[in-house]
């Protein structure tokens, strides 16, 4: 395990530390090759064989799809020496964050109608829409009508559509 002398700064709180360690593990539970390399970046940084300008490359390439992950390591940089989100980054991390909503949204919608025909109705509304045979507008207004008898239902899925489509075509 890491020890916190290897962050830049004797300021940086081991527990929160081990942490952010524990959270990339965690997040590369299937990768393990990934926390691995980011464990070799963390050496390396400790024997001084790279200096920030490298360990910010070569963890940017790692967490290239982790934008949480990538701002979190701005902890252990020197002040003035940040990640910055690029544009690919927060592209990344909305559409992370739109599939999340939409596994959460079905999931709500299962839950409420089981396999009943409003929540096949609703799958079938769905996936005209990613393959481009049905508008938004026709969308939402298939999922209104379906929804009729439960507001709650019809109020996730509009906050839904606001997330995440732009521009909101309420």
């Amino acid at each position: 395990m890491l020890s916190s002398n290897i962050w830049y700064g004797s300021s940086i709180d081991p527990v929160v530390a081990l942490s952010y360690v524990r959270e990339i593990k965690d997040t590369f539970v299937d990768q393990v090759e990934k926390y691995d390399m980011f464990l070799d970046v963390m050496k390396d940084l400790k024997a001084q064989r790279i200096d920030h300008v490298c360990v910010i490359e070569r963890v940017r390439e790692l967490f290239k799809e982790y934008p949480s992950l990538l701002l979190g390591f701005n902890a252990y940089l020197p002040n003035g020496c940040e990640i910055m989100l690029n544009d690919e980054d927060k592209a990344s991390s909305k559409k992370k964050t739109n599939n999340e909503e939409e596994r959460n949204l079905v999931k709500n919608i299962k839950k409420c109608f089981g396999n009943d025909h409003e929540y096949k109705s609703f799958v079938d509304i769905m996936m005209m829409y990613k393959k481009d045979r049905k508008d938004i507008n026709e969308v939402y207004h298939e999922v209104a009508v379906l929804f009729n008898d439960h507001p709650d239902m019809l109020d996730e899925f509009i906050e839904f559509l606001k997330d995440s489509i732009t521009p909101n075509p309420l």
